[in-house]
């Protein structure tokens, strides 16, 4: 088992004592240090502050030197997964290719309200989250002088590059949250991702029934169930202590 930790950066959480807390982590042994992708705290209508996650992870990426850094789960309603793919990869070279790239489908409907953004049904956001997945792929794993392009129902990308490529000698890691089985399960399968959910409720065996259908079906299929990977989550006073199992 590898742990990794979950740092808060709302409310009464500063740069400093982020800085410090990712130090410790930093020089302690633990394996991977994760922010969240929130624009309003959430749960407190609207008060307090709250910094936002992927400027605050590029801080952190150069007063660290060893801990893997990534953001559960990135919003994929508030950024054009093409940008996202950029900002990975920018902050990828900041650390010497230290970067995990999580994705969610986005819950947080207030935030959305608030700062304008569309909030479309879950179903749609499901599709999004898919698509988006894909075409990010796609830019992390396509060669040094190729162009890509893509054509989805809410995605399009014309002769795309993407360079520099990442820093770690290998396409970015992709991280994917959400709680739903089929459609987080069947997306991970199909595009050889990891998963994360908030809570394990379901036994290996479970998830393999689910994903044996599509690993046999789906064309971009890594082929196996051996691909998944389960985050099981459990809350301390400052940070929630994440366990990957492999």
């Amino acid at each position: 088992m590898i742990f990794g930790a979950q740092l808060g950066q709302y409310t009464d959480q500063d740069w400093p004592h982020i800085k410090s807390l990712a130090q410790q982590l930093d020089a302690g042994p633990w394996n991977s240090l994760w922010l969240s992708d929130h624009f309003i705290p959430p749960g407190v209508g609207g008060h307090g502050t709250a910094l936002e996650g992927w400027s605050l992870l590029a801080g952190l990426a150069t007063v660290t030197e060893r801990i893997r850094l990534g953001i559960l789960a990135s919003g994929n309603t508030y950024r054009n997964p093409a940008h996202l793919t950029k900002i990975a990869t920018t902050v990828d070279h900041m650390s010497g290719g230290r970067v995990e790239l999580g994705l969610g489908a986005a819950w947080y409907e207030e935030e959305h309200k608030a700062y304008g953004w569309d909030f479309p049904s879950l179903r749609e956001r499901s599709d999004r989250l898919e698509e988006a997945t894909q075409l990010i792929r796609l830019l992390l794993r396509k060669g040094p002088e190729e162009l890509v392009s893509f054509s989805g129902k809410y995605y399009q990308l014309e002769d795309a590059p993407m360079s520099p490529q990442t820093s770690q000698g290998s396409p970015i890691p992709i991280l994917l949250g959400g709680n739903g089985q089929k459609r987080t399960l069947r997306t991970c399968a199909r595009y050889g991702v990891t998963l994360r959910r908030s809570v394990v409720r379901f036994v290996y065996q479970h998830a393999s029934s689910i994903l044996k259908p599509t690993t046999r079906s789906h064309p971009d299929s890594p082929g196996t169930t051996g691909e998944l990977s389960a985050w099981c989550r459990t809350t301390s006073v400052l940070i929630s202590k994440l366990v990957w199992m492999r």
